[in-house]
């Protein structure tokens, strides 16, 4: 790619999912471990996820113990009720970067929800779904103007069937079982949008198969898997719907694990119309997350491909025609050592660059801010086990915060940008019985705030949970 081109484009940021060792063990095993040299994919089954290598953070915490406690709000040492400081992980990296939050208290519960307010309640609305919830999902699926919880589980017993599940909205934070569909193979993400134009979002999970379910409003179509348009199956790491090529019409792209390579495929009607195999060199075997955004400047989308076993992430240059050129190689995670699980993209200082937060596979998270010509240094967001990211308005000052899931110390939690791009790691915490796999956010009750979904599960057999965290502006 030419110099000029990258410096004119300068950021594109970051997303989820690929663990790929057939010999994984089951979920709720303890796959974090400070000694992986990424050779042992260790993690949920094939498909579900990147590989987990652990923290070297030195907090007893990395063990993985069951964090059931919601008077502890210590990311660093679940185990200790009496320690509240949720400003001294000592993980891995400095502390966060920016200044404490002052001004007056928000105001919650006066029913208006207004800027800096972070009014989560914290005992959650407890909801169960089959057992080994990998990813979870927002959206409008029953187009009733309410935002339903997707959630994948894939099982982790023999014999146990992999379960899409739609659980929809009332309206005032309750949520009851829609839809609840076998899929075809394992998966590791849920990615919701319009594939056939027909005013409601379908569905596309990930596996070993590339998998379509589409939504005609009041059920979905039994799956029907896309990625043999290639000729065979791929043990996929993850996948983004966008429109790539400017007709208006959504795509699919999406990377695999061991084939190092980049697949777009272009769709009409939902299926596939023709697909591209750009089968260059990507970051190498171990392909994990990838994410998609326009450059600075521009209106083309564009992605970053991850690697976990390598610190050398890739950008991905799109022409406009859904052709991409491969950029240089980046290194977004500090101390340039560590692997990627999973990124997002989002603008987190308003400069008109994409930044980046990344899950480190050394432990911690990690925040890049663009600028011309690439990325600056990584910003640490020290949280042992980090897995996860999200990003979403938290407080409802206008910007992009992150949400951060940790396996290793079974919760979720709130880094709260300050609008440069600094992070103070905020008090309120979201503890679960086991290890969190994913979090998002979205106003669930459509009071103008922002709740919080964690999907959890604390054994390969038992039920799988999903906790609604509701706000109370």
């Amino acid at each position: 790619m030419e110099a000029s081109r990258w410096a004119a484009n300068a950021a594109v940021a970051a997303l989820l999912c690929g663990c790929f060792s057939p010999d994984d063990p089951p979920l709720g095993a303890d796959t974090d471990d400070a000694s992986s040299t990424g050779t042992d994919a260790s993690g949920p089954p094939s498909g579900s996820g990147p590989e987990s290598s652990g923290s070297t953070s030195t907090d007893p915490g990395t063990t993985n113990p069951t964090a059931t406690d919601p008077t502890d709000t210590d990311p660093t040492d679940p185990t200790d009720p009496t320690d509240t400081d949720p400003t001294d992980p000592t993980t891995t990296g400095p502390t966060t970067t920016g200044p404490t939050e002052t001004g007056p208290e928000p105001a919650c519960g006066d029913g208006a929800a207004t800027a800096d307010e972070l009014c989560l309640d914290v005992t959650p609305n407890s909801l169960t779904v089959p057992p080994g919830p990998v990813d979870v999902a927002l959206g409008d699926l029953s187009s009733n103007g309410l935002l339903d919880i997707a959630v994948i589980a894939i099982g982790g017993m023999p014999n146990q069937e992999n379960r899409f599940v739609v659980l929809e909205a009332d309206g005032v934070g309750g949520f009851v079982e829609e839809h609840n569909l076998a899929i075809a193979s394992a998966a590791g993400r849920v990615r919701l949008a319009d594939l056939d134009q027909d005013d409601d979002l379908d569905a596309v999970v990930n596996g070993n198969d590339l998998i379509r379910l589409r939504n005609q409003g009041s059920f979905f179509n039994a799956s029907v898997v896309l990625s043999n348009v290639f000729g065979n199956s791929f043990d996929l790491s993850d996948v983004f719907i966008a429109d790539l090529n400017g007709d208006d019409i959504m795509d699919i792209a999406y990377t695999e694990a061991y084939g190092r390579g980049w697949l777009a495929g272009v769709l009409s009607n939902g299926n596939w119309q023709s697909a591209t195999e750009n089968n260059f060199p990507g970051p190498g075997e171990g392909a994990s997350g990838m994410a998609a955004a326009a450059l600075s400047a521009g209106d083309d989308i564009d992605a970053l491909m991850f690697n976990q076993y390598s610190s050398g992430s890739i950008a991905l240059v799109n022409d406009g025609s859904g052709s991409f050129t491969p950029g240089p190689s980046l290194s977004l995670c500090p101390g340039n050592v560590s692997g990627v699980r999973y990124g997002e993209i989002a603008d987190f200082n308003d400069d008109g660059f994409g930044d980046v937060v990344v899950s480190c596979m050394d432990g911690d998270g990690a925040v890049s801010l663009g600028e011309a010509g690439g990325f600056a240094a990584p910003i640490p967001l020290p949280l042992a086990g980090a897995f996860k990211p999200s990003v979403a308005d938290l407080d409802g000052d206008g910007d992009p915060d992150v949400l951060l899931t940790s396996r290793t110390l079974d919760r979720a939690v709130m880094f709260i940008n300050d609008g440069s791009g600094g992070f103070e790691l905020s008090d309120i915490q979201f503890m679960a019985p086991g290890p969190v796999w994913g979090a998002v956010a979205g106003d669930v009750n459509d009071d103008g705030a922002m709740d919080v979904v964690v999907i959890s599960n604390d054994g390969a057999s038992d039920p799988g949970r999903v906790d609604v965290y509701t706000a109370e502006p």
